[in-house]
């Protein structure tokens, strides 16, 4: 089962492989590394901010992707 970033990733791979510009890709892609990094550098396996804060971030992120077969509704719709 893959979780919440990994899903991201693998739809900005998908999209980056398919007609989409890579410009936006490549953008999609970096806002997600740059906030689950910025974010990891407070410290912690499993710091206070990661449900509070971050989750919801990328939950939103996913939105678009919500019709396709991977996506967990249970786990990430906000």
């Amino acid at each position: 089962m893959i979780n919440l970033v990994q899903f991201l990733r693998y739809r900005f791979d998908e999209e980056a492989a398919g007609n989409h510009s890579p410009r936006e890709v490549a953008s999609k892609r970096l806002i997600v590394d740059h906030v689950v990094d910025e974010l990891a550098d407070l410290g912690g396996d499993n710091p206070w901010w990661y449900e509070d804060r971050l989750m919801p971030i990328l939950k939103y992120l996913a939105l678009p992707y919500a019709d396709h077969p991977d996506y967990r509704d249970e786990e990430y719709a906000p």
